[in-house]
Order: C-alpha cells, then structure tokens, then sequence
C-alpha cells in the first residue's frame, strides 16, 4: 500500500514557533498531521470498536517511535510539549492513545 493520498495544507506561520529549529519537533507535527483522519472512521482496535473522528488518529508512543524513527521517550516529551501548548488534545487508553 503506497499510504493515503490527498493533501495537508501547512500555514508558513509555523517557522514562527519556538520548536521550528528542532527537526524531531517538525518532524512529529507533521507526521500527525499526515496521519489524521480526513473523515470519521470506525477502526477495530485491540478487538474494540473505536470511532476515530475527522482530524484524529489513533496510535502508540511505539507505533509513532517506528514510524518515524524517534525514540518513544523523545516522543512523549513532543507530545507533552503540544498539549501544554494547546496544539493537540490526546486521549490515552492502556495500549493506544487518540491524538
């Protein structure tokens, strides 16, 4: 599977923000934003019905960690960073989380 195809569109406004000189930081935005939903989906998750609404995605600190080659703990602070910004609203379950 070649992944999903559409588009994102990424304000320049963002070479504003304090974080735009760390790669990982960069790197973990966008990656979130190529892997939200578009529209609402049903996913069957750890054989439990989840609804994923549009601009939401479920994951892992290990999934994202693998997707992206950014250790797990770099990664929960990045994401902790975006939340205490106000740039994410995540939900953490026992195995996933919804970002």
């Amino acid at each position: 599977m070649l992944g999903q195809i559409g588009w994102i569109s990424v304000y320049r406004a963002m070479m504003d923000k304090s974080y735009y000189t760390n790669s990982h930081y960069v790197h973990i935005w966008i990656h979130c934003l190529l892997k939200a939903n578009h529209v609402d989906t049903q996913k069957l998750w750890n054989g439990k019905e989840v609804v994923i609404k549009r601009g939401s995605f479920i994951t892992s600190r290990g999934r994202l960690s693998k997707e992206t080659g950014i250790s797990e703990s770099t990664i929960e602070r990045i994401l902790k960073f975006f939340k205490n910004e106000q740039q994410i609203e995540q939900r953490g379950f026992n195995k996933y989380r919804i970002i």
